[in-house]
């Protein structure tokens, strides 16, 4: 494994594990979505403008981010606004993106990115870090304490799905041109990730993988 490799997995893990904490009322996590909207959207907008060239579906989802910041809520609850504004803008602004880098790029991203979401709840299930995110709160159901793996994540909703995406992208990586063993590793974090979708007591990213698979 490079050194480059390593550095993106320590970096990436921190990035996550940090998503939870609240800064000036907005979290870690929305916070570093901004900055990376902001920085990826000025050379993407600026050369769609100047081409005049940009996807329609694109288009109008940058209309819609941007009306919704001009609504009913915008005024008493602007953090949740902003945070919903950033969700909608994020889709076709990282499609713009993701169109304009090379095929093998994206593959070695989708797969390392995927392999460090797995791994990374690793240390929550050993107990050696603690979430920051909140799990589900079962005392009405005379159960005491938080419930469902959150692992780095601020949710286990957020949690499952990342976790499903992932199972779904390692999935596709088993094939016969492996070696045993890659297939073999590649199967060990299908398993792993699914007794981690498990722990979540969320279904909704158990569905989103079984219909990935059954597709």
């Amino acid at each position: 494994m490079s050194l480059k490799l390593i550095l993106f997995y320590i970096l990436t893990f921190i990035v996550l594990y940090l998503e939870p904490i609240s800064i000036g009322g907005m979290s870690f996590g929305v916070l570093w979505k901004i900055i990376a909207i902001f920085i990826l959207s000025l050379p993407i907008l600026y050369t769609a403008f100047k081409t005049k060239q940009m996807e329609l579906f694109a288009f109008w989802y940058l209309v819609f981010a941007f009306k919704t910041l001009f609504s009913y809520s915008s005024m008493d609850y602007p953090i949740q606004t902003i945070t919903f504004a950033i969700k909608i803008l994020m889709f076709p602004i990282l499609y713009l993106f993701f169109i304009r880098i090379e095929k093998s790029t994206l593959v070695f991203l989708s797969k390392h990115f995927s392999i460090l979401i797995i791994l990374s709840f690793v240390p929550y299930l050993l107990g050696i870090l603690e979430p920051l995110g909140k799990g589900y709160d079962l005392s009405p159901y005379g159960l005491d304490g938080q419930f469902g793996l959150v692992g780095p994540f601020l949710n286990p909703h957020s949690a499952s799905i990342s976790l499903a995406f992932s199972m779904i992208v390692i999935s596709l990586f088993v094939n016969s041109k492996n070696t045993n063993s890659v297939n073999l590793f590649y199967i060990f974090l299908i398993l792993l990730a699914f007794y981690e979708l498990i722990s979540t007591y969320v279904r909704t990213g158990l569905a989103i993988y079984l219909v990935a698979l059954v597709y």
